[in-house]
């Protein structure tokens, strides 16, 4: 699972250097996933985020609701005013729609980001 969150912020940050945002913080964060109700109640699963803040687009829930209001909505958790991509959630197909929303956000022609 780390190695999928290092892959993926390797591929966004790339992604995000080829915008104008002048400060792109971007790191892997251990996070604790819930499980969820039924037969496991209140259980977690230690996992990991990429975490993304975008001073210049605002606060984390000004960058999450961006992302909520792109064509294909791309749903995010927040900690600490900044957006997270729990990747235990995040199939590549995923990945794939999120760099999209990405590019669909900042405009950018997909053959050159």
């Amino acid at each position: 699972m780390k190695r999928q969150a290092v892959n993926f912020k390797r591929i966004l940050s790339g992604l995000l250097k080829t915008t104008k945002l002048r400060s792109v913080l971007i790191d892997i964060v251990p996070v604790s996933d819930t499980v969820g109700g039924g037969a496991f109640p209140g259980s977690e699963l230690p996992g990991y985020s990429v975490s993304l803040k975008l001073p210049e687009l605002g606060s984390a829930g000004k960058l999450a609701e961006k992302l909520r209001l792109l064509s294909v909505p791309v749903i995010t958790g927040a900690s600490e005013d900044r957006v997270l991509f729990h990747v235990r959630t995040i199939s590549e197909r995923d990945e794939k729609r999120i760099l999209d929303g990405f590019r669909e956000m900042f405009s950018l022609d997909r053959e050159k980001a």
